[in-house]
């Protein structure tokens, strides 16, 4: 896989990693056995799916590292460089595979272009409240970078009906691929059962 690839295969979170376009791309155990069955059916004991799936686990097993992704690069993939935050600011970088990145944004950052629509639905939500408004800017950068799960932050929007909660998820949402998201009902969240100091 190194070979055909040019990077290492890694495997984790139940799925192999390989490098296409500077990302990390996932791959299944069951197309893996199928690139074993291409590159080893002519081999005397590797003839069957069995035989080829065996080889796959294996090489899983060598591949495994469980916190990989946990060295992810604090940044924003783009179509041509990375935007890395280094010391609080950002900083154009190339995108190589050691950033760890497994999603880019589809466009360029443009610092200079106006969003009145986005300042629009601020100022409806906010009005003068500067430090919410920033706080909000804050957690969506962080969303973005991919390091809110670092810090094991969640968020929880909060208002009235119509206020823009909604449409700030379907911004937000819009900057992702859509298998790196999915939705939890909060009566199946986890809870933390606390017990009395004393009974």
């Amino acid at each position: 896989m190194e070979r055909e690839y040019g990077t290492r295969p890694v495997f984790t979170q139940g799925q192999f990693w390989i490098v296409e376009d500077a990302l990390w791309v996932p791959r299944t155990v069951d197309s893996v056995t199928c690139l074993v069955g291409k590159w080893f059916r002519t081999k005397r004991y590797c003839k069957r799916q069995s035989d080829f799936r065996g080889i796959a686990q294996i090489a899983a097993q060598i591949a495994t590292d469980e916190r990989f992704f946990e060295g992810t690069a604090v940044g924003v993939a783009t179509p041509k460089n990375f935007w890395a935050v280094v010391d609080g600011k950002l900083k154009e970088v190339p995108l190589r595979p050691e950033r760890r990145m497994r999603t880019r944004v589809h466009a360029e950052p443009d610092f200079k272009a106006k969003a009145p629509l986005f300042k629009g639905l601020l100022d409806h939500i906010f009005r003068d409240d500067k430090e919410q408004r920033a706080l909000l800017q804050l957690l969506f950068g962080g969303a973005l970078t991919q390091s809110l799960w670092k810090r094991q932050v969640a968020v929880l929007l909060y208002g009235n009906t119509g206020s823009g909660k909604s449409v700030l998820l379907s911004i937000l949402r819009a900057m992702f691929l859509p298998d790196l998201m999915s939705a939890v009902n909060p009566q199946q969240w986890p809870t933390k059962r606390v017990w009395p100091a004393s009974l």
